[in-house]
This record gives C-alpha cells, sequence and structure tokens, in this order.
C-alpha cells in the first residue's frame, strides 16, 4: 500500500495555465522538429472549426511520423525543462513545492501525451504520471496513440486502475482539476477545481 497523502493533479487548465499541448508544437516549431505546413490544417481545424484535442494530437503524431523514440524522448525532456514559471500557475506551482515537502505521493492525470507529459512530472518531482500514450514500431513513432487517450471517462479507468494496483485508498486522495474533471474528482472525497 501506498503510504502518505496522495494528491492528483490534472495538468492542462490546472497545473499549467493552458493546454501543453500548443506549447510542445511551438517548441517542435521552433527546433525545427515539425514543419508548419504539416501541422497548420490541423491547427485551423482545432481553432477554427472544432476543437478536437484527439485529433489534433493525432495530426501531430503522424507529422512526426517515423522519428525515433530516444529522439522524440530526447524533445520531450527538453521541452519540460525549456518551460519558466511563467508556463505553471504559481498558486499550483507553489502548492506542489509544499505538498512535496510534506511527503505526499503526487500523480498527475492528464490526457496530454506522454513523451513531455512524463518530463514535466519528473521535472517537477511527481511520484507517478498518468498520460496518453504516443505509438511506436520497432523504436520508430508510428502516428498513432497507444490503447486511447486518457480523457473523460478513461481518466476514472486509468486511475481506478493505479488505485487497484498500488492500492492507493482513492477516499483518502484530493484531487485538484478544473471542469473538464468531474468524472474523475467524483471518485474522491476531497476535490479542488480551479
Amino acid at each position: 500500500m501506498v503510504s502518505g497523502q496522495i494528491v492528483i493533479y490534472d495538468l492542462d487548465g490546472t497545473i499549467t495555465r493552458l493546454d501543453s499541448l500548443y506549447f510542445f508544437i511551438l517548441f517542435l516549431l521552433k527546433k525545427r522538429e515539425l514543419k508548419l505546413k504539416k501541422i497548420l490544417p490541423a491547427l485551423f481545424r482545432h481553432f477554427l472549426i472544432h476543437k478536437d484535442p484527439l485529433r489534433l494530437k493525432i495530426s501531430l503524431l503522424q507529422s512526426l511520423k517515423e522519428k525515433r523514440r530516444y529522439a522524440l524522448e530526447d524533445l520531450g525532456r527538453g521541452f519540460a525543462l525549456s518551460l519558466n514559471k511563467i508556463f505553471f500557475r504559481k498558486k499550483l506551482f507553489d502548492l506542489i513545492k509544499i505538498k512535496k515537502r510534506e511527503g505526499a505521493k503526487l500523480i498527475i492525470l492528464t490526457s496530454a501525451l506522454d513523451i513531455y507529459a512524463n518530463p514535466i512530472g519528473e521535472r517537477l518531482g511527481f511520484y507517478k504520471v498518468l498520460s496518453t500514450k504516443v505509438g511506436f514500431k520497432n523504436s520508430i513513432i508510428n502516428g498513432c496513440i497507444e490503447g486511447v487517450e486518457i480523457r473523460n471517462l478513461y481518466k476514472v479507468l486509468a486511475l481506478k486502475k493505479l488505485a487497484k494496483e498500488e492500492n492507493i485508498d482513492l477516499a483518502r486522495a484530493v484531487g485538484y482539476g478544473n471542469q473538464d474533471d468531474e468524472g474523475w474528482l467524483n471518485l474522491l472525497v476531497q476535490k479542488i477545481i480551479y
């Protein structure tokens, strides 16, 4: 059984001010690892027609198809290290530091892609990050996600699975999320919505 307080955070719009995917795309463009002409149609569709985060993620992964895992992981780590404090909500950033000092086990539960969500969690000292997995075949990105996007009902299922595997009592856990996170937050007795 995991000892100590368990604190579960959503990433996008809770720990961060905006969706981290947008910043990751900008980072890749700046590093010339992504061509604007490949992602521009998906960005237009996302912002002007219909916001569909999964479709945008898949468009990004299709644009990065054939990249090697280690190269993408290096980019994810570089992205996480490049983020300055303005990217994070100060109140939550400070709270995370306090909870870490108190010995709490911190978990991120996010629909963000693991290639950058995991390094962000590592940088902030999180115990575990549950995120949407990028698909690879023979260590080369296949342009898809692996399994399902960790969003809505799938956040609930991922959290229940983790609780079972690690013997976590969700009734004792505290959750921080936003209005989009009510599904998984309802599993917890203590929840704070930002």
